[in-house]
């Protein structure tokens, strides 16, 4: 699993980590900047150059880690900022319409074709909704773990969705098959007899 894959998950982890920088350091420049650079790392910027100002810190700032990518990283990031509010002036863009999606955190540890099965949408919609899960997780049918965050088409209600996967949890209970760790002295027998 891996939410930097996840648009919605990473932009709200992005957004937390900008507002605990600008907290830290009282500067949006220095902010974005140690998105980039590291929260420390400006904050030894701050103390070597004696400066908040990030002009100050570009020019006076000298370190083997504070190079261009972190002395041009807040001028790239005014820079994308101007062309996402201001996109028609720049470049002729068609735009999608949103994706929609509703998201819970699993109850229970469950496979993807049982969630998929349950919610009765395709293995194909269910990777599209769920970026953040990796090929690895599919290509064995992994448990997806209890807590893990899980996004399916917006048409289903998250009530419905906790309630129909409580239920599909409970079956595949049941019915899945039994797991036995090995253990010193066994033999293929003896775990027959003991797993009926």
């Amino acid at each position: 699993i891996d939410e930097r894959h996840d648009p919605t998950l990473s932009t709200v982890a992005a957004a937390k980590l900008l507002s605990r920088n600008y907290e830290s350091l009282g500067s949006w420049p220095l902010a974005v900047t140690a998105y980039n650079h590291g929260l420390y790392g400006m904050k030894r910027a701050v103390a070597n150059t004696g400066s908040k100002d990030i002009g100050t810190i570009i020019e006076k700032h000298k370190s083997r880690t504070f190079r261009f990518a972190s002395k041009n990283f807040y001028s790239c990031f005014l820079a994308a900022s101007e062309i996402a509010e201001n996109y028609r002036k720049y470049f002729k863009v068609e735009l999608k319409p949103p994706f929609r999606r509703k998201m819970i955190r699993l109850a229970h540890s469950l496979p993807p074709d049982v969630i998929c099965g349950s919610l009765g949408i395709s293995l194909k919609a269910f990777k599209r909704y769920n970026p953040a899960l990796r090929a690895a997780m599919y290509k064995n049918n992994r448990l997806i773990p209890k807590g893990q965050r899980i996004c399916f088409t917006a048409s289903i209600s998250s009530g419905s969705a906790r309630k129909v996967l409580a239920s599909a949890y409970s079956k595949w209970k049941k019915n899945r098959p039994k797991v036995y760790k090995a253990k010193k002295g066994d033999y293929l027998d003896l775990i027959a007899q003991k797993m009926g």
